[in-house]
């Protein structure tokens, strides 16, 4: 059985083609579960009067919550009321391709260690136009997935990597019930829900990502990428935060440390070497100077998974240089 859960919030501009992408797959989704989080414009009505004039009601159920959630909680519910085994989220505003349910759900059936599924995108405008970002050889997925190798059909990625950033946004996912029901039980909204879920799935080496395009990631004033592919590093650094930096390495950490008590992997070694791995970075984060840089450059990790850019602000940040590199970039 397939469902398809999607969060809703103020999305009245893209709504109904959301939708109307949903309704033309050509496997249809078994169920359809939307969660509004009390928007403020007509979203809510213009759902259910898009399952009211195609005749939905028994199989898409669309609720309103008492109180506005945010979008993670929001999902989360979502999530616990789906009853597939193969289970999508979906956004409000994108494009899904005719054949995105049938060809993630087929490859999936196919290869029982998948245990969520992420496809590539294909950026669109407000219009649904395609987008092409400048060519970077090493970007993939729209910016979302930096790799220093070229990416295969289907490549898997294991935890390291998706504690470093995750690989796609929530709406070209596929994860198995397995992964929802371990998230209803222990999901405490550390980091997103889609980031969360596929930690999971790649602590127990089932994170996988498809290199087809079989989504329309619509960007607008709402919506913008994930990973930045801006090579002009003055405007990079100018915007990093180590506030920022901070509290995500806090959440990833607390996500990591909930993951590995409810997948009884406290002990294991992978688990254990990512704990330390990062909680060393969060050191030179919270106290950044020479002593703690030193320190993070012994693991392997950073000098294969950093960019260029990134070791070079490292270096600014324990010399105590950034204020100066975000006033020449300004």
């Amino acid at each position: 059985m397939i469902s398809v859960v999607m969060a809703t919030y103020n999305g009245e501009k893209y709504i109904e083609r959301q939708l109307t992408t949903l309704l033309e797959q050509t496997r249809r989704p078994d169920e359809v579960i939307i969660c509004d989080d009390v928007s403020t414009d007509n979203t809510s009505q213009l759902v259910q009067d898009f399952i009211k004039e195609h005749s939905l009601a028994d199989k898409w159920h669309f609720s309103i919550n008492e109180k506005n959630l945010g979008y993670r909680k929001n999902f989360a519910q979502a999530l616990a009321k789906a009853t597939g085994n193969y289970i999508f989220l979906a956004d409000q505003d994108d494009d899904w391709h005719l054949d995105k349910i049938a060809k993630m759900v087929a490859l999936m059936q196919q290869q029982p260690e998948i245990k969520a599924l992420n496809c590539a995108v294909q950026l669109i405008d407000t219009n649904g136009e395609p987008l092409n970002l400048p060519e970077n050889k090493a970007f993939y997925n729209a910016g979302f997935i930096y790799s220093k190798t070229p990416l295969a059909k289907l490549t898997e990625f294991n935890a390291n990597a998706i504690m470093r950033n995750n690989i796609s946004p929530g709406c070209t996912m596929l994860i198995r019930s397995e992964l929802r029901d371990i998230l209803v039980e222990n999901y405490q909204a550390e980091m997103p829900h889609d980031w969360y879920l596929n930690l999971m799935a790649a602590l127990d080496h089932g994170c996988y990502f498809l290199n087809e395009e079989l989504i329309g990631y619509r960007i607008h004033e709402n919506n913008t990428l994930g990973a930045s592919t801006d090579t002009r590093w003055q405007k990079v650094l100018a915007k990093f935060d180590v506030s920022e930096k901070i509290a995500e390495q806090e959440d990833n950490l607390c996500a990591l440390d909930n993951l590995a008590q409810a997948l009884k992997l406290v002990d294991a070694p992978e688990v254990l070497h990512l704990e330390e791995y990062y909680g060393t970075r969060l050191a030179y984060y919270k106290q950044p100077n020479l002593k703690t840089l030193a320190k993070l450059k012994r693991y392997p990790e950073y000098r294969t998974d950093s960019k260029l850019r990134g070791r070079l602000w490292d270096y600014a940040l324990a010399l105590h240089l950034e204020k100066l590199i975000a006033k020449i970039a300004s």
